[in-house]
């Protein structure tokens, strides 16, 4: 549905699988089980632990055992239906919305974390802002800048050590 990211964020989906049902049917030649699974799949950010994005959709198995049940059913999940699309169209609009009105906050933190001399951190911070939003050029600049005050940094401090080894010759 067009939602993955290549990087790590602040935001993560992951599923919860609650079995509602199981019984065994008995007859003909073979034993059988039938499993009713409910699928959660959830979209929360992972500092405040603040919701998103909520689905969630019953599915029924069957299988030679329980856990062939269990799996048959999670393979009858359709990745193509309609309730998958809006949850994810839904969550990934609140989560634009986020970082829309929360960008000067996050550069905010990033120029706060610098000062502590923390610039790898504010870097990281800065860039799980989504590339495809407003703003992101801002974003760009600010992390090009602390990257740039990282590498002075780092050449002062390369030139300090320089300077006194050739002291001590």
């Amino acid at each position: 549905n067009g939602v993955s990211s290549d990087m790590y964020g602040s935001f993560v989906m992951y599923p919860i699988v609650n079995i509602l049902d199981h019984k065994l049917v008995e007859g003909g030649l073979k034993n059988m089980y039938v499993a009713d699974v409910e699928l959660s799949l959830f979209v929360k950010q992972i500092k405040t632990n603040s919701e998103y994005g909520f689905c969630n959709i019953v599915l029924k198995g069957t299988g030679n055992n329980l856990e062939n049940a269990i799996k048959n059913a999670i393979s009858k999940i359709d990745v193509r239906s309609n309730i998958y699309t809006a949850f994810l169209s839904e969550s990934k609009n609140k989560i634009k919305e986020y970082y829309l009105s929360n960008k000067s906050s996050i550069i905010n933190n990033a120029m706060s974390l610098s000062q502590l001399g923390k610039y790898e951190e504010a870097i990281a911070s800065l860039m799980v802002y989504p590339e495809t939003l407003e703003g992101y050029n801002e974003i760009i600049t600010t992390a090009t800048n602390l990257y740039m005050q990282l590498q002075n940094k780092i050449c002062d401090k390369i030139i300090k050590d320089a300077q006194g080894k050739v002291a001590l010759k």
